[in-house]
């Protein structure tokens, strides 16, 4: 299991919602792939996958959006890495 702490907050109310959120899904794959009941997990693993990614992307989008909107300073890096991270989840 992932467990918040409280040093992950940004101190931006939205963007740690949306990190908390984040780390529900990725619990959900870890019950998931923890629960010895199920048999068939496919569709499960399926749409958890799916999930994360258009999750990933979304909050990605949202950062770059608010970063820019507030001029932060670091932002062209940042997005930077969002682009590859998004790059590797889309492939």
């Amino acid at each position: 299991m992932f467990f918040w702490k409280e040093d992950y907050n940004t101190g931006i109310d939205d963007i740690d919602k949306q990190h908390k959120e984040l780390f529900r899904i990725c619990n959900e794959a870890y019950s998931l792939l923890k629960d010895d009941f199920r048999t068939d997990k496919y569709d499960n693993v399926i749409k958890i996958i799916s999930d994360l990614r258009d999750y990933t992307i979304y909050h990605f989008n949202y950062e770059e959006t608010r970063m820019a909107e507030k001029k932060c300073k670091g932002f062209f890096s940042f997005f930077l890495e969002h682009e590859a991270s998004k790059e590797k989840i889309n492939s």
